[in-house]
């Protein structure tokens, strides 16, 4: 089984008897596959640290279709999260990386944040007049009433608040 082959060229095959009597040879000619783009899925995602998450490279030719082609799969910061050689990323420690997959030159990327272990929580104050602060009360292992005035929840752009809890058990909110 051959696993990469050139782009172009020549493979020359020898295959030779068991018993080494006898010997024969033929080349083959091998035509490129022309790869006219690479797109990465999703092109941004978000993992916790020690977790994964999957990425599919789509491979086209110049007609649109679709190729069965395996990219080269890198991370522009193997320190922060790595890939495989099936797109699988693993957060290994907080911030951003570009992940890359790459085939017969052509390349598609996507961008991976990796964020501590936790949970968010989202509430949408779109419709509401809340003004620039939202409050999050929460109890942490059982019903002990909230801290006043609870945690400062950060505002999206999309009228989105969330709150990021490094927990790692269930919690009510």
């Amino acid at each position: 089984t051959v696993q990469k082959m050139p782009v172009g060229g020549q493979i020359l095959l020898t295959a030779t008897a068991a018993d080494g009597t006898t010997q024969d040879r033929i080349t083959l000619n091998v035509d490129p596959i022309e790869v006219a783009s690479v797109e990465v899925k999703p092109a941004t995602a978000s993992v916790m640290i020690g977790d994964t998450v999957q990425l599919n490279a789509v491979v086209k030719d110049a007609a649109g279709s679709q190729l069965t082609l395996n990219p080269d799969w890198s991370s522009d910061s193997t320190s922060i999260a790595t890939v495989d050689s099936s797109g699988t990323v693993t957060g290994v420690a907080e911030g951003t990386v570009t992940i890359t997959a790459t085939a017969n030159g052509k390349t598609g990327t996507a961008t991976v944040t990796v964020t501590k272990r936790g949970t968010r929580i989202y509430v949408d104050a779109s419709a509401a007049n809340w003004g620039d602060l939202t409050y999050l009360y929460y109890w942490e292992g059982g019903l002990t009433g909230p801290t006043f005035p609870g945690k400062l929840m950060e505002k999206q752009s999309d009228g989105l608040y969330y709150l990021f809890l490094p927990t790692q058990q269930a919690f009510k909110a």
